[in-house]
């Protein structure tokens, strides 16, 4: 197992350079943001004249938990859909409408249930739980009315996490799901994953490159960063590669957790 970075501005022709190395593989892994999975899978298919369909499978996030969850079980939860996810929602709020402060006003509010569910799921993407949310909310430097949103957040989390606790696993716990899923998996010794055209990433996912990072023969991830800043040992907030920086020095702690 070894990590690899690929690293250039923006343009430079990381993603060329990865395919080119995929090329050359029996089989591979690409794995790439949800929104450019079918970009990705369209461009590799006609660099390998259709090839790609045997050498290598582009994958997202998601698409890779239900890819291990169909060789591994995903035990007996149902997997709820967005759409399941705002009607659960929406009966929370109704039931608790009594109880709430900041967002009374705003039930029926065009979007809001979307917007709510953007909220969730952000929550559980950087891994913020109730215990969390209850000390923010008791915060003394908090305005009320953040303190108010905190805590119908708290009486929403609270019923939504119950409803769950049923037969349910929501979306949004998928990724969780996939890292202790990836613990018992020894199948990919010998395969190759390459990461590409993200910026960053979520708490969750970097739970899951910790565990490719054990599983796999090498990693290789792509960042948007120059040479000389990715060798620095710190960089200011206001730089302009500080997120990529950041993320490169993520990364690196995992893989020497790793032994990588």
């Amino acid at each position: 197992m070894s990590l690899r970075f690929i690293i250039g501005r923006a343009g430079s022709g990381k993603t060329e350079y990865c395919f080119e190395e995929i090329l050359q593989q029996e089989h591979a892994i690409l794995l790439v943001p949800e929104q450019y999975s079918l970009q990705a899978n369209k461009e590799l298919i006609q660099k390998t004249k259709g090839k790609a369909i045997l050498q290598a499978e582009v994958f997202y996030f998601k698409k890779l938990a239900y890819r291990v969850f169909q060789k591994k079980g995903i035990g007996k939860t149902i997997p709820l859909s967005d759409v399941s996810k705002s009607m659960i929602l929406r009966k929370i709020l109704n039931q608790k409408k009594n109880d709430l402060l900041y967002f009374k006003n705003s039930l029926e509010q065009q979007g809001f249930i979307e917007q709510l569910g953007t909220t969730i799921s952000e929550l559980f993407q950087y891994q913020v739980d109730m215990e969390q949310l209850k000390a923010y909310q008791k915060s003394g430097n908090l305005s009320q009315k953040i303190k108010d949103k905190l805590s119908d957040l708290c009486i929403i989390m609270e019923g939504y996490q119950q409803f769950l606790q049923k037969e349910y696993i929501s979306g949004d716990e998928l990724l969780d799901l996939l890292a202790e899923r990836l613990q018992t998996m020894e199948q990919w010794k010998n395969i190759k994953i390459w990461i590409d055209a993200f910026y960053g990433f979520t708490p969750q996912e970097y739970k899951i490159i910790k565990q490719l990072l054990r599983l796999a023969k090498t990693v290789t991830i792509t960042l948007s960063i120059d040479s000389y800043t990715f060798e620095q040992s710190d960089v200011p907030m206001y730089h302009g590669f500080y997120e990529p920086f950041m993320t490169a020095k993520k990364i690196k702690e995992i893989a020497k957790e790793q032994n990588c």
